[in-house]
């Protein structure tokens, strides 16, 4: 798995590349996360190199610095020892470390949370200082957008610091609320210019109603076609756009607090109730696994099994540090309300993880400290508290590991197929199917294997598996359609391929339907999906396709309007679909009769320049500007498709004996070329030769 990225790692990657490669810095569109994260590992990776090992190492500095503010902030408050071992506390966590290791945002989050809070609580901080603790907390708010919901207990600490001087609070909390509004304000105006809506992000609102709905008992959705289908809901009710998006997952959620009052209420105490679980509930990131992998990894590191249960005993000492230490325990709590409403899942309250053990080292170094002065009745409480924490924390109560639904071995199968390694892909996704008897983009992927191998029985059978799995899975009908057509069977491909079509509408899926249909001899059906299909198309690949089939159908001159169309603007945009549009678009000319129009088809292609360099040496070729010798040249083995040519310009030239034994030629030889350039010479070779003997 090292180096391949899963869920929201891919996600920021794709975000990242157009940064990376194209300087592009400004986003299109509002996405389901704010661009500070692709934006620091695109600066990370310009700047010191395009690998993973930037963005790594980066973090991994930036979990260390966390140590030492974690440090800092707890010797600012409780004193050296307890520093010390907030400080450790903090580097042993063992799910901070993997995620310094991973492409999350959770882990820049922490440090920058952590260097706003130090800036504030510094005893002497200057304006600079103020500011600065301002924008580390936007960026540790871009990176985690619940952490805004704690903007007030900010300004609560910058208060209690000057409470004796209106003056400098005034001028701190301004100070404070420009650094946020420096890196804030420039991603709400984007994404207003984009879609005339203040955002920050797409997806918040449905963030927020996913935690509040009662039917979910605070469990995530499995991820893949599942959540894929679940998503399209706004779709169905006729919501496209992104403000429309967004309107929708709020309007549901006005509705679910209006009609769910009491149910909502009690599906919060129940989360509240959850957040307190030792148990790592993955959502897509498999940490145990991610761990299990590292032998270090697996022993009894510090977690939540064991900060939790001593951040509630340090709760009953927490006021003996310095005026102010209480604000520690406020933003705690502050922390884990901003997370309750939301998401659970390990990685989501990783926000409250610094703060827990704030108070946990100070727990733990009263306890000690009350011990070693024999203080038995001082220490019995929080003992007392730490032992009700675990008995509360430690058993899986809400039995979160039966409801897993990170699929390790799913995204194992997925990296080891991308490494060319598809008999260990298949056996990972046998492994994830017999895991989690939902998951079928495993059966998918499992079936495509089994497929490209040669097995179409065993994939046909795993194909059907899936679809039991889950039955509205398009890309699992696409594929099932394929081993329909190929096992003789057009008119249930045809119908499979429908199904596909109606439940996710693309152009893609309109051609596979028109394909299916023309395997099944459906021809005015098929004809009508190309259309359909080309309706939406800015490439000219499916034009090209439906002229070959008109022009298979006799309908030549249909097909010579269909590419003319075409050529007229410039909707394929690379030069080989440019040339090749031209190319064949004379062919069908001269096929249909009319040589001389042909020849002025070639002649815009070549005057201006279109084409990629084999189609424009075949331009030249029809237009007698080179030989035979170069252009049989051009390729270095024969190929139907330089002979098919060959044979049209002789047959033009009025040489019928030349052009016949050409024709003849290409049918004796592979037309692996031709299928990727632009004509169907074999067949276009009979039908001349049948006239020519007529």
């Amino acid at each position: 798995m090292f180096g391949f990225h899963v869920v929201d790692a891919s996600s920021y990657e794709e975000m990242a590349r157009p940064i990376i490669d194209h300087n592009q810095w400004l986003w299109l569109e509002p996405t389901n996360y704010t661009p500070v994260y692709p934006g620091i590992i695109a600066a990370l990776r310009l700047s010191f190199g395009d690998n993973i090992w930037t963005l790594k190492i980066a973090q991994l500095l930036a979990g260390v610095a966390g140590s030492m503010l974690t440090m800092l902030i707890a010797t600012r408050f409780w004193g050296r020892k307890t520093g010390v071992v907030a400080g450790l506390l903090y580097a042993l966590y063992w799910p901070v470390v993997i995620y310094e290791g991973e492409q999350f945002s959770e882990s820049l989050s922490l440090f920058f949370s952590l260097l706003a809070v130090w800036f504030i609580v510094k005893p002497d901080a200057k304006k600079l200082e103020a500011f600065l603790g301002g924008l580390a907390w936007a960026f540790a708010a871009m990176l985690r957008p619940n952490l805004l919901l704690a903007i007030p207990l900010l300004a609560l600490w910058i208060a209690w610091r000057h409470r004796r001087s209106g003056r400098l609070f005034v001028r701190d909390t301004l100070l404070a609320a420009s650094g946020f509004i420096l890196l804030v304000l420039p991603i709400l105006w984007r994404n207003h210019t984009l879609v005339g809506e203040w955002l920050l992000r797409r997806q918040a609102s449905w963030s927020l109603y996913s935690g509040l709905d009662p039917a979910f008992a605070g469990r995530a959705i499995p991820p893949g076609v599942q959540f894929n289908n679940f998503m399209l809901q706004p779709h169905r009710a006729g919501a496209h756009s992104v403000t429309e998006i967004e309107h929708y997952w709020k309007e549901k959620t006005a509705a679910l607090l209006s009609e769910q009052k009491s149910a909502v209420m009690w599906n919060l105490a129940r989360r509240a109730a959850m957040l307190a679980s030792a148990t790592e509930y993955s959502k897509e990131f498999d940490l145990a696994a991610y761990r299990s992998e590292a032998e270090i990894m697996t022993l009894p590191w510090p977690g939540w099994w064991l900060v939790f249960p001593l951040a509630c005993a340090g709760i009953f000492s927490a006021r003996k540090g310095r005026p102010g230490s209480w604000l520690v325990l406020l933003m705690t709590l502050a922390l884990a309300a901003s997370i309750i409403p939301f998401k659970l899942s390990d990685r989501y309250r990783l926000a409250v993880v610094p703060f827990l053990i704030l108070l946990a080292a100070h727990g733990t170094v009263s306890i000690c400290s009350s011990i070693k002065r024999r203080e038995w009745r001082a220490v019995c409480l929080p003992i007392g508290v730490f032992t009700l924490a675990s008995i509360a924390s430690w058993p899986d109560w809400f039995e979160l590991r039966a409801h897993r639904i990170a699929r390790h071995d799913y995204f194992k199968g997925t990296a080891l197929a991308v490494k060319g390694k598809p008999d260990e892909a298949l056996a990972a996704f046998q492994r994830s199917m017999k895991d989690f008897p939902w998951d079928a983009d495993s059966g998918l992927s499992a079936a495509q294997i089994l497929w490209q191998k040669g097995d179409a029985v065993a994939a046909a059978a795993l194909i059907d598996e899936t679809l039991r799995r889950e039955m509205r899975f398009p890309e699992a009908l696409d594929l099932k359609a394929d081993i329909e057509t190929a096992a003789g069977r057009p008119d249930e491909a045809v119908a499979v391929a429908r199904i596909a079509r109606n439940l996710q509408p693309t152009p893609a899926r309109s051609l596979a339907l028109a394909r299916a249909l023309r395997k099944a001899s459906r021809t005015n059906e098929a004809l009508e999906a190309y259309e359909e299909a080309n309706a939406n198309m800015t490439d000219a690949s499916t034009r090209i396709e439906l002229a070959l089939y008109q022009d298979e159908l006799g309908r030549i001159g249909a097909a010579v309007s269909t590419l003319a169309l075409v050529a007229m603007n410039e909707a394929p945009a690379t030069p080989f679909q440019r040339g090749r549009l031209f190319v064949l678009l004379g062919i069908l000319q001269t096929r249909g009769g009319e040589p001389d129009r042909a020849k002025a088809t070639w002649l815009v292609a070549r005057n201006n320049d279109i084409g990629d360099p084999f189609t424009k040496s075949q331009i030249r070729f029809l237009l007698r500007e080179q030989n035979e010798v170069d252009w049989r040249n051009t390729l270095p083995n024969p190929d139907a498709e330089i002979e098919f040519t060959i044979a049209l310009r002789r047959q033009i030239d009025g040489n019928l004996t030349g052009a016949s034994e050409a024709y003849q030629n290409t049918l004796t030889l592979p037309a692996l070329t031709a299928a990727q350039r632009a004509t169907d010479p074999q067949r276009w070779s009979q039908e001349a030769l049948a006239r020519m003997t007529k």
